[in-house]
């Protein structure tokens, strides 16, 4: 990450949210998780306890990335894993 700020990522393709532990966000940034299906109930809370442990928001939407209902411009990064 370059520069000063929070960055919002756009993580698309999230699926079980296992990426999380691969050390893909930094600190001081708000992930925002999409996929069709919905991580289960135990992938989400150790998902997001990670994020937090770690210095970041993440949080899931279900949806299609072909149909985003995020107005233009609401992110600096996306990252996909499809």
């Amino acid at each position: 990450q370059k520069g000063d700020g929070a960055l919002r990522v756009l993580w698309v393709g999230a699926g079980s949210l296992s990426g999380v532990f691969k050390g893909l966000f930094p600190a001081g940034n708000e992930v925002v998780a999409v996929d069709l299906v919905r991580p289960d109930r135990t992938d989400y809370s150790a998902a997001t306890t990670y994020a937090a442990e770690h210095g970041y928001l993440l949080r899931f939407e279900q949806g299609d990335a072909t149909k985003l209902k995020f107005p233009d411009g609401s992110f600096d990064v996306v990252v996909s894993s499809m």
